[in-house]
């Protein structure tokens, strides 16, 4: 399993705009930022096949949180409601394509999970996946219709 430490304030995937020369993707920087971490850390060959990943958001603390609701939010009783996990998600796995992974399509099992902290960052799990390898609860086999 690789694990990789990103130092960035976790931000959320959004669609390229289309401008009078072309499209532009506003979070091209903190793409490039994250990708220029990850080939710090990781100087192998992309992982072929089908991979699990595995995401935890560490989402900095507003500054005008009372110390008593702050105690809660790093005790993990108060749980951040944004920004949306999903999107997070898409976008650091658009980072990880090429680097760690050699395409986002074999991501078969993904898990993220986000958190309030002092220090703000992205903590990635990666895992090949054996394809003998069982990934979890099979799917009833009653009702479903076989492709």
């Amino acid at each position: 399993m690789l694990q990789f430490l990103i130092d960035c304030i976790p931000t959320s995937w959004s669609a390229p705009l289309k401008g009078k020369n072309g499209f532009y993707d506003k979070k091209h920087l903190e793409k490039e930022q994250v990708r220029w971490q990850l080939r710090g850390l990781y100087r192998d060959t992309p992982l072929l096949g089908h991979v699990s990943l595995e995401f935890t958001f560490f989402i900095p603390i507003p500054k005008a949180t009372p110390k008593a609701k702050r105690r809660q939010m790093i005790d993990r009783r108060i749980l951040p409601t944004s920004p949306d996990i999903t999107n997070m998600q898409k976008l650091y796995e658009d980072c990880l394509q090429g680097i760690v992974i050699d395409n986002d399509r074999y991501s078969s099992e993904i898990t993220s999970r986000r958190y309030y902290s002092e220090k703000p960052g992205v903590c990635i799990r990666v895992k090949k996946i054996n394809e003998f390898e069982k990934l979890g609860d099979d799917p009833p086999k009653e009702g479903w219709i076989k492709v």
